[in-house]
């Protein structure tokens, strides 16, 4: 009886190690792919906020050439070129975010 009882013991133990390790493997397994889904994630913000600084920069450009419309008077050679490089401006922004066509409007 003394034999069975350490036999089962034995198995016991055996029993409660191989299933730590399955754990352990589950575990590592969820780890793997959670590593995995981060690195796709972190693919994906860096493309972002590559689309955001180019936005930035469009947003500067834009902005320094509105301020030199504001200062020129309609009508004269140098407005009408500053109106024509802001309208380039404007179509190569709408080529790299079409999204924003809805709330841009140039000629």
């Amino acid at each position: 009886m003394r034999v069975l009882a350490r036999v089962l013991s034995v198995c016991f133990c055996i029993v409660l190690v191989l299933s730590s390790f399955g754990c352990m493997n589950k575990d590592e397994r969820r780890l793997k792919e959670l590593q995995r889904q981060i690195e796709k994630y972190d693919v994906v913000i860096e493309a972002q906020e590559e689309k955001i600084d180019k936005l930035e920069r469009y947003k500067k450009k834009y902005d320094v050439l509105q301020d030199k419309l504001s200062r020129l008077t309609p009508g004269t050679s140098e407005y009408d070129e500053v109106v024509k490089e802001n309208n380039e401006l404007v179509r190569k922004m709408l080529r790299d975010f079409p999204e924003l066509e809805t709330y841009v409007k140039y000629r």
